[in-house]
């Protein structure tokens, strides 16, 4: 009864070492945050939104989201990166000043590039305080989003090491000669 106990304890701990563990592959996400014409934007909000489907669902909850995009301190302007995200679709917006925009990026191992272009907005040519400025006309837009190719990412299956097949065969061989020596005697 004991030896039938030790074989069912080893072939359990073998089964469960031998299943495959799924892991959540993450990555990263970085770009620029510019104007409609073409000019880096400092200081802009960004930040990273959870999908399921076409519907948002949340703020991601990992470090630095939201953030601002680098000023003139760095060596680039407008930049944003976020680090250690999940595999999946995100909505990234940013926004500056009351305008923002938005776009959508698929993240799996490794790094997506995803600018962001703020078309409306527009910097101010005079510092604050010098003088009256006038904001250029608001040109209104209609943003239809189209989806080509879409497909979610594919979750990935990483194999820990454990033992496999014939460390199993030859777990089953051990079992068993133990069983026939307990028979003969």
């Amino acid at each position: 009864m004991k030896v039938l106990r030790a074989i069912t304890v080893v072939f359990v701990i073998l089964y469960l070492a031998a299943i495959p563990i799924h892991c959540i592959s993450m990555g990263s996400i970085s770009g620029m945050v510019t104007s409609g014409d073409n000019a880096a934007i400092p200081d802009a909000t960004v930040a990273l939104w959870m999908m399921d489907g076409d519907v948002i669902t949340g703020l991601l909850e990992i470090e630095d989201n939201p953030q601002y995009t680098t000023n003139q301190t760095s060596p680039v302007v407008g930049l944003y990166s976020f680090f250690n995200v999940p595999s999946g679709v995100y909505n990234i917006t940013a926004e500056k000043d009351g305008y923002w925009f938005f776009t959508e990026a698929v993240v799996t191992e490794g790094t997506t590039t995803a600018n962001i272009v703020i078309p409306e907005y527009v910097a101010s040519e005079y510092p604050a305080g010098l003088g009256p400025y006038e904001p250029p006309e608001r040109q209104y837009f209609t943003y239809v989003p189209v989806i080509i190719n879409r497909t979610p990412p594919e979750p990935t299956i990483t194999r820990t090491s454990g033992p496999d097949i014939l460390a199993f065969a030859i777990a089953m061989l051990f079992a068993l000669s133990i069983v026939r020596k307990r028979k003969k005697i």
